[in-house]
């Protein structure tokens, strides 16, 4: 898995690369229609979906005895959308 994870990751890094603020500002279109989300909000969500599965690591942590942990980030879209930098 670990082999697959870094050859997709690798492909997807070529795409990412090409992203420019106003690309990032734009709304996806699928299957020729606009749709509600921005390609900086599903960037967004692919990070907060990293995050989620590291969460369910620290839950095994919590299990094992560890502390300090942060809290899950809640409706990214309206409290956390992509800005685009100054």
């Amino acid at each position: 898995m670990w082999l697959a994870w870094s050859k997709i990751t690798k492909e997807a890094d070529k795409w990412l690369d090409t992203f420019t603020t106003e690309k990032l500002q734009q709304f996806v279109v699928h299957e020729g229609k606009k749709t509600q989300w921005m390609y900086g909000n599903l960037l967004h969500r692919v990070i907060y979906h990293y995050w989620y599965h590291i969460g369910e690591n620290m839950a095994v942590r919590k299990i094992l005895g560890h502390s300090g942990f942060g809290h899950f980030v809640g409706d990214i879209d309206r409290k956390a959308p992509y800005k685009p930098e100054k």
